[in-house]
């Protein structure tokens, strides 16, 4: 038996795991497994990096992961800004093999820090891949929040023609950002009309929004107020797909609540806790639930008419080719309904059959 075992290799390898296994195992033992261990997870991001991420970040010559995961965010970074224009206009499969040459670099915020400043000049674009960011006015003695901004967005895409920064940007909570040049958004604007388009419907969407909010603020009450920015904020959401059945991850605090609405803080809380008495929502920590998205979209008097919104169409970027298999419920169906009909057949000639009651 141990001969067989010594010549067949399979056999041979089971055989030797379970003598390692027996074995006590000392402390330069785990330190190869685990080194073992670090190489087969080396070789399998490897492998995803070479075939999730866009061509233009293979080819840089700057291989290895890096600690903060530049490479997947460089990659997730590609992926958000091509969802976002692919749903404002017709963007083909050429120009996002245009944009997948985007060079990138990942920045990450904490809480309430400060992106960019009143007053600087910049000559990149931030793309918003996770939290929230908001454009804050901290002249006055109290600070007004004048827009929020969700994944996908580009808030600062108006420095690609004004570079000049008029208000103070600041992350709400933890975010991540990738900051794109913008000479490379003018060589991509001059050479995909279309990706041209896109981003100019995502200028107007932006100065759409700030009119609605000079609506809200001028024309609604407190109530309405709050109720109408938790149903734009859910809409926006549901359209990068971040508030699925009507729940997610709050994008401020009660006071920034309070800041976005011109509202005080404890005028804020009442608000917040009105709307739990009817029944619309509910805010547990950093979790918003709609619970009677009707209701809430009645109280605010809600149009999502401004944001643009376009449905969902199908993929239009390059991916494997599938073998096509046939459809066995559909075959299943036709063979059902033929037997209906063929016993339907029988039945009516065997009722009228001379002799049938």
């Amino acid at each position: 038996m141990r001969l067989f075992l010594r010549t067949a290799s399979s056999a041979s390898a089971r055989l030797r795991i379970v003598q390692l296994r027996q074995r006590p195992i000392g402390t330069f033992e785990i330190v190869k497994r685990r080194i073992g261990l670090a190489a087969t997870i080396q070789g399998s991001l490897q492998h995803i990096k070479s075939y999730y991420l866009p061509p233009s970040s293979l080819s840089k010559g700057d291989c290895g992961w890096s600690a903060s995961g530049q490479y997947m965010q460089a990659g997730f970074a590609f992926s958000k800004l091509a969802d976002r224009l692919t749903k404002l206009a017709d963007v083909t499969a050429d120009d996002l093999d245009l944009l997948s040459n985007m060079p990138t670099n990942i920045a990450h915020f904490g809480p309430h820090q400060v992106i960019l400043r009143q007053g600087d000049e910049t000559s990149q674009c931030r793309l918003l891949l996770q939290g929230y960011l908001c454009w804050q006015e901290t002249e006055m003695a109290t600070c007004q929040i004048t827009s929020i901004f969700v994944p996908g967005d580009l808030p600062d895409l108006h420095t690609l023609y004004r570079p000049y920064i008029s208000s103070n940007l600041v992350a709400l909570g933890s975010a991540v950002i990738a900051l794109v040049p913008h000479r490379f958004l003018h060589e991509l604007c001059v050479r995909s009309p279309r990706t041209a388009r896109a981003l100019l419907s995502i200028l107007l969407i932006d100065h759409a929004i700030q009119r609605n909010w000079t609506v809200n603020l001028g024309s609604r009450d407190a109530l309405m107020r709050v109720a109408h920015l938790l149903c734009e904020i859910t809409t926006r959401l549901q359209t990068v797909g971040l508030a699925r059945d009507f729940r997610f991850s709050s994008p401020f605090t009660q006071s920034d609540l309070a800041a976005a609405c011109s509202i005080s803080p404890v005028h804020a809380n009442r608000t917040v806790q009105e709307l739990r008495r009817c029944n619309l929502l509910q805010w547990q920590g950093k979790i918003i639930s709609i619970t009677d998205w009707v209701g809430l979209v009645r109280l605010a008097g809600f149009d999502p008419s401004y944001l643009d919104l376009r449905p969902s169409e199908p993929d239009v970027r390059p991916s494997k080719p599938r073998i096509a298999l046939p459809d066995i419920y559909t075959e299943n169906s036709r063979c059902r309904a033929r037997v209906r009909s063929a016993a339907h057949t029988s039945a009516i000639t065997l009722s009228q059959s001379p002799g049938v009651d």
